[in-house]
């Protein structure tokens, strides 16, 4: 079973996170679609959320991370691309991968990923780059998130250990990010992308948005 479903159908209010350099801009854009009279409808676009303030920021945070709650989810939260397909087949293969189920995930351009963002002191706007977030509001950027998620989603906590310390003393890290910032700045043109975000399976607690 896929992880995810696209947001289909016809005359749906959709948000895209139209990117120049690796940042939202406000779009406005309509899409053709046909209600289930078989009427064409136009779809138009509504901008992306607003940046939260900081209080909703740390509300949504305290919530995904529930320090002190018996039994809290404080898995860490990967950010990604929603709307980039080359990233998205990535998550589908970290899911698969990931058979303890120590990762969550979620879209940077969701509300929630927007927030997570914004206290972990990153511009809410940047999507240039993949994040891995932790409940003590580290933030893992770039190569060093590839790593992370490595690290915490193998099957074994010695196997992650080793294959941190291995990438990290081979590789130095400008050589890591430059290797990962020329993915990055050509991902729509690997596999393309779409208008609109990833909607969760519900059967999967581990995406979050």
């Amino acid at each position: 079973m896929r992880a995810f479903v696209y947001r289909a159908g016809p005359a749906t209010w959709m948000r895209r996170a139209a990117t120049t350099a690796g940042k939202i801009t406000t779009a406005q854009f309509s899409t053709a679609s046909t209600s289930s009279t078989g009427a064409s409808v136009d779809a138009t676009a509504i901008p992306p959320p607003p940046r939260p303030t900081m209080d909703e920021a740390l509300a949504t945070f305290n919530r995904v991370f529930p320090i002190g709650t018996a039994g809290a989810d404080l898995r860490p939260v990967v950010l990604f691309d929603g709307v980039c397909m080359f990233c998205n087949r990535g998550i589908d293969t970290l899911l698969a991968l990931d058979i303890n189920r120590k990762i969550r995930v979620a879209p940077l351009q969701s509300e929630l990923g927007r927030s997570l963002m914004t206290v972990c002191g990153r511009d809410p706007d940047d999507l240039s780059s993949m994040l891995v977030v932790e409940s003590d509001k580290r933030l893992s950027v770039k190569s060093d998130a590839a790593i992370r998620i490595a690290e915490v989603a193998a099957p074994h906590p010695l196997l992650g250990g080793a294959l941190e310390k291995a990438a990290k003393m081979l590789l130095p890290q400008t050589m890591r990010d430059g290797a990962y910032d020329q993915v990055a700045e050509n991902r729509y043109s690997i596999m393309g992308k779409r208008d609109e975000c990833r909607l969760p399976d519900p059967g999967d607690d581990r995406f979050i948005a």
